[in-house]
């Protein structure tokens, strides 16, 4: 019977380990995960949020190239070559049908080799250390979130779960391609599925307090990204 058991659970563990290696694992945390995180889905709007990936494939596998343009803005040209663009929407929305903004997190050539990064999602001015061209606060902190109401003079907020989506690959226009349960194709492009996180707006009381949010976490965001940049 014990032999029965453990060849059961090792088969258990075996799958389940082979499951994660296959499957994108996207977590989020109040702080930084270059220190001690507390992995969670679930923020109240305002508070700082950062995020940890893993996927199942070296990071080069999933980046892009950067056009001319943005390469020339760069100072270590050598080092950053390509970045991983993501893109969010509200779980209420058909991505297809919407227009949407790629948050582009520029990766050095080192880090592609891996298949985990961790990067700021919407970081406070002293813990800010990604390089984005474009940051998530292009979606999370959009003042259409926030509803509000012209006869009452009052703004109005829900808790809102957002889907996170990874570039994948681009398909050659007119091909045929069957796309996986977990990945939309926009533009024949390819973007994977990698997570959900909720964010409660429902203590906001005025949609400009969103909007600053928003305006501080995209000066944040800009503030790295000069670091990076020819001066």
């Amino acid at each position: 019977m014990c032999k029965i058991i453990s060849f059961i659970l090792f088969n258990l563990f075996f799958c389940v380990s082979l499951f994660s290696q296959n499957t994108p694992m996207l977590q989020f945390s109040p702080v930084s995960f270059s220190g001690q995180p507390k992995v969670s889905d679930y923020f109240e709007w305002g508070t700082p949020i950062y995020g940890k990936l893993t996927m199942p494939k070296p990071l080069k596998s999933y980046a892009k190239d950067l056009d001319n343009y943005d390469t020339g803005q760069i100072a270590e040209k050598d080092k950053y070559k390509k970045a991983l663009n993501f893109m969010v929407c509200p779980s209420t929305e058909d991505v297809n049908d919407r227009t949407y903004a790629l948050m582009q997190l520029v990766v050095s050539q080192q880090e592609l080799e891996g298949r985990t990064v961790s990067f700021d999602v919407m970081p406070s001015p002293e813990n800010a250390s990604s390089f984005f061209f474009t940051g998530f606060y292009a979606e999370l902190a959009k003042s259409k979130l926030i509803t509000y109401d012209p006869s009452e003079g009052t703004s109005s907020g829900t808790k809102t779960e957002f889907n996170f989506y990874i570039y994948e690959r681009d398909i050659p226009y007119g091909a045929d391609e069957t796309i996986a349960r977990d990945a939309i194709k926009i533009a024949n492009t390819v973007y994977r599925h990698i997570g959900k996180l909720t964010i409660d707006f429902t203590t906001v009381k005025d949609v400009r307090e969103v909007m600053q949010w928003h305006d501080d976490s995209r000066a944040i965001t800009e503030s790295v990204a000069e670091k990076f940049k020819t001066k």
